[in-house]
């Protein structure tokens, strides 16, 4: 008798399980279509759902970082970020994070530690459009350079020569329109 109460209870826990696990599966949907659509406040109160069903990830954790960076919460989206890297401590978006609370946040030697962390120890699995957004979150914080970070600098002496390279060729482009404005002037007062 004991042994079939425990039968029936371990089925009706797997299925308390089922049905919790497609409910997570949802929720973690809902949440990302909600971030995708920047609705964050909205994505926010489905990650305190999910939290009450004690089913959180590291995904879902850092999701919830990012809304509430977006907030302007830095703080929580701080401890969300911390939560995301103790569960998944090679999780690339959630140190980019922490990286650019920590400018938000005035902290930028933690910021540059960060950012360095993540050049130097990523490698080859950051990507441009990676080193492209440490490079504007520098920029916009004011740092132009960066003395004991190697992988910040180059960075941002790529970047500079690239801005120089652009303006070189922006103004070469407007002398030589200059230049034909005014042989067509001086053509049209012939």
């Amino acid at each position: 008798m004991a042994s079939l109460k425990k039968k029936i209870k371990n089925a009706r826990l797997k299925k308390e399980e089922k049905l919790t696990d497609s409910k997570i599966a949802d929720l973690k949907l809902q949440m990302k279509v909600l971030m995708d659509e920047k609705q964050y406040a909205d994505a926010i109160d489905v990650m305190a759902e999910i939290a009450t069903l004690r089913k959180m990830d590291a995904e879902v954790m850092g999701w919830g970082a990012a809304a509430y960076y977006a907030c302007g919460d830095y703080e929580r989206a701080s401890t969300w970020v911390d939560n995301a890297l103790s569960f998944d401590g090679k999780n690339l978006d959630a140190r980019l994070l922490l990286g650019k609370i920590c400018l938000k946040q005035n902290r930028t030697e933690d910021a540059l530690n960060v950012f360095e962390f993540v050049l130097e120890g990523y490698g080859d699995n950051v990507s441009d459009s990676i080193k492209e957004e440490i490079t504007e979150c520098l920029a916009e914080s004011g740092v132009s350079s960066a003395n004991g970070y190697a992988h910040i600098n180059e960075l941002l002496m790529k970047h500079k020569q690239e801005e120089e390279a652009r303006k070189g060729s922006a103004s070469a482009a407007v002398n030589k329109m200059k230049e034909l404005l005014r042989k067509r002037s001086t053509g049209l007062k012939e």
